[in-house]
């Protein structure tokens, strides 16, 4: 599985500038087996292989968790669920929410849920029973997230006390 997916996470690094992962299910983590770098800013995110993690605080774990058994969702769900951030899901019910829309949209998508600032989103890899083998995941600084509503604002700021002269839209 790994060779499979080395030049096509090497191609998502290359176009997004993100660090590409891909991870499977052991108990109640998720064990990197291969993550690529990504932008220099993100070096200290690059994970070594046999890297665990906890399945309900990074979106390849919300993958994972999200296609489990019901016996593992409710073991997890139950608790205790560790925060290890502000933004980590620490209530069951929550959780619960969390994978029926994981499992709807297909992909699951963390902000600052296991390392503050960082963020990540993935999506399953299915097997040729169609069954989730892995989950392949993008990681990547959240700060962006700010800086871009901040750019937006001034934008929106700019547009509105201009608005005379930007009622157009185009070159």
């Amino acid at each position: 599985m790994i060779e499979a997916a080395r030049p096509h996470l090497a191609e998502l690094c290359r176009r997004t500038s993100t660090v590409a992962t891909l991870a499977v299910h052991d108990g109640g983590d998720s064990v990197c087996l291969l993550s690529l770098p990504g932008e220099a800013e993100l070096q200290g995110v690059l994970m070594e292989a046999g890297r665990r993690l906890p399945l309900h605080a990074t979106s390849s774990g919300l993958v994972l968790l999200a296609q489990a058994s019901v016996s593992l969702q409710d073991e997890i769900c139950d608790g205790p669920l560790h925060a290890c951030t502000a933004a980590t899901i620490t209530d069951g019910a929550a959780l619960r929410s969390c994978l029926a829309m994981v499992r709807r949209d297909g992909y699951a998508v963390v902000r600052g849920a296991f390392t503050e600032g960082r963020g990540g989103i993935s999506a399953p890899v299915f097997g040729g029973d169609g069954a989730v083998v892995a989950p392949l995941g993008a990681l990547r600084v959240t700060q962006l997230l700010s800086e871009t509503r901040v750019a937006a604002d001034a934008v929106t700021k700019r547009i509105r006390t201009e608005t005379p002269r930007f009622t157009e839209t185009g070159p």
